[in-house]
């Protein structure tokens, strides 16, 4: 029963992991910087930057 246990909390923390990503999309209107601590970045609407930047 314990393996069991620790199984399941193994499966949920490594998907937990797969799922950690950074959604992105919009108007970049300042200085952005993306890191490779946010990876991966996921692009959910159009992405437009500002001519000013």
């Amino acid at each position: 029963m314990k393996a069991i246990i620790l199984i399941s909390i193994f499966i949920f923390s490594l998907t937990t992991l797969i799922k950690a990503q950074t959604t992105v999309g919009g108007l970049i209107s300042s200085n952005t910087t993306w890191t490779s601590s946010g990876n991966p970045y996921i692009v959910t609407v159009d992405l437009l930057v500002d001519i000013l930047i």
